[in-house]
């Protein structure tokens, strides 16, 4: 109690008095040990810790899973104290502790999440991803390791896997500053300033995540550490004055290298991703939690703790969660519809209309919105914010249908010139 209320003098107190005490107690002495070295850790007291690490590494007792647990601590440490050595050893040092840690409890998503870390830090591209995908097989609602797969993939100049990365981050915790924050950097260098700028809205509202939390056994389980940007609210307000006074969007624009995010959240994850579904839906012999991981893949959602989670359902935030009957999440197996070309021009079959974007009003909220509008002088706060939401959406929803509209007349005259020239033809 005293070291999960940060009362470290007195935490100590209770723990040596243990150690020293020959009372039945519910830990063992070397677990009593191990709390008082991590004691010492998380005050910062990095040497000390350190040597009451190794030194509980020397126990010829040693539970396997207390050595899982010493080892992921001592390797993080390496990897985040710049006091501990040079950069180069210390990294080093960081693996060989993670490996060991593995070796002691091969099930262990965190550290192999920790240890894709330390390859991605010296530039192990391919070992990292290899950490972070079978972290991702181990522990499948964590949104740390897929905003670190994204951070992979943006480095390496593959935007769209690294879209699908984040857009799995933040599906999975929608408070997860880091991710939101990269998906906007990410949209920002695709200029895409209205996509950008509602991903950083939304790092701010969350606030930043811890970068420790306390697992059930005291030790420390280190978390993805939000970097905001120092300059995110001047962006912010860059990025809003830029779209205050940015033209209307024409039908002629150059097409958006990234979707945007009310429909990347709907969007499967790629083949690349979605490989090792293949694979374990092929071994019959596969575990429930990696079968459950299969699942998650194609859903865009996964599991926490080993406890199921709902699928995210609707927009993501800041949006509002209005969605229209035709737009649903992919299925697990499901595959998008895929769209023929026919002189030149997409076209989707007939059998498989293209689904509604989010902001299309149904039936129920075009009535609620005439309704809003007939009663306008008698609304309350909450009824006019709602009406303000509704007119907004709708006015998105004609600019949509005009521009579909439009888009209809110049393939119907396109049609028309090729099909002239086929008659005059030779």
């Amino acid at each position: 109690m005293f070291k999960v209320n940060n009362d470290w003098e007195s935490a100590l107190k209770h723990l040596q008095l243990a150690l020293i005490d020959a009372s039945p107690c519910t830990f063992s002495k070397i677990e009593i040990k191990f709390h008082i070295a991590h004691l010492y850790e998380v005050q910062g007291k990095y040497k000390v810790a350190k040597d009451n690490y190794e030194q509980l590494l020397k126990e010829k007792e040693l539970p396997t899973n207390l050595k899982a647990d010493i080892c992921r601590q001592l390797g993080w440490m390496y990897h985040c104290i710049e006091s501990l050595g040079d950069k180069s050893s210390r990294e080093a040092q960081a693996i060989h502790c993670l490996q060991k840690s593995i070796e002691a409890d091969p099930k262990s998503g965190q550290s192999l999440y920790l240890l894709g870390r330390c390859y991605a830090s010296v530039n192990k591209v391919h070992d990292a991803f290899v950490a972070y995908r079978n972290s991702v097989e181990k522990s499948e609602g964590n949104a740390d390791t897929w905003c670190s797969i994204g951070v992979l993939y943006q480095q390496q100049n593959q935007p769209m896997d690294a879209l699908q990365a984040y857009i799995c981050a933040v599906q999975l915790d929608k408070s997860h500053s880091a991710a939101w924050t990269n998906l906007g950097i990410l949209y920002e260098s695709c200029n895409q300033p209205k996509d950008a700028y509602a991903c950083y809205v939304n790092a701010t509202r969350v606030g930043e995540n811890n970068s420790t939390d306390l697992d059930k056994e005291g030790a420390v389980t280190p978390r993805l550490t939000v970097h905001m940007n120092p300059n995110l609210a001047q962006r912010i307000q860059f990025l809003q004055t830029h779209l205050g006074n940015a033209p209307m969007p024409s039908i002629t624009s150059k097409r958006r290298q990234l979707p945007p995010i009310e429909e990347a959240w709907n969007l499967p994850i790629s083949a690349e991703m979605s490989s090792r579904q293949q694979q374990q839906t092929q071994n019959p012999s596969s575990s429930p939690r990696a079968q459950q991981f299969a699942k998650s893949q194609t859903a865009g959602a996964g599991a926490t703790n080993g406890q199921p989670q709902a699928s995210p359902q609707g927009p993501p935030p800041p949006y509002p969660a209005q969605q229209a009957p035709g737009a649903k999440r992919f299925k697990p197996g499901e595959e998008p519809a895929r769209t023929p070309v026919t002189n030149g021009t997409a076209q989707r079959p007939a059998s498989s209309p293209a689904p509604n974007p989010p902001f299309y009003l149904s039936q129920q909220q075009l009535q609620m919105l005439q309704v809003l509008q007939q009663n306008q002088a008698n609304l309350t706060p909450h009824q006019t914010n709602v009406l303000q939401q509704l007119q907004h959406h709708y006015r998105l929803m004609q600019q949509h249908q005009q521009q579909i509209r439009q888009q209809q007349q110049q393939q119907q005259q396109v049609s028309n010139v090729l099909a002239s020239d086929h008659l005059i033809s030779p």
